[in-house]
């Protein structure tokens, strides 16, 4: 559990290298209460690594482009009926995108 953090702001570098040392230990980060726009999450998300795109031509879940967010920002969601885009039916266990050549550092939900 990280505290203290307000991921809408400016990290320094200390704090991107401390950040990327805990995930390096523990495999997994949680922000809590954390409120970001797109581009927000997209700015801290780059903390960590280049952000995925897959070629124009790949579709991938939820890969819509109407639904007013960056390409870069997969909505997943459950609120069937709530007016969130739900994707393209249930997920079976997967590990994404294991087809690509350099593997993901991490997904950020």
């Amino acid at each position: 559990m990280v505290y203290g953090l307000d991921a809408r702001k400016a990290q320094s570098g200390e704090t991107i290298l401390r950040l990327k040392q805990a995930l390096a230990e523990h495999l997994i980060l949680i922000f809590r209460n954390q409120s970001l726009d797109d581009l927000q999450y997209l700015a801290f998300a780059t903390y960590f690594g280049s952000i995925f795109r897959p070629d124009a031509d790949t579709p991938v879940l939820a890969s819509k482009t109407d639904t007013g967010t960056p390409p870069d920002v997969v909505p997943v969601s459950n609120a069937v009926g709530q007016g969130d885009y739900t994707g393209h039916g249930e997920l079976a266990p997967h590990a994404d995108h294991q087809w690509t050549p350099l593997p993901v550092t991490a997904h950020y939900l």
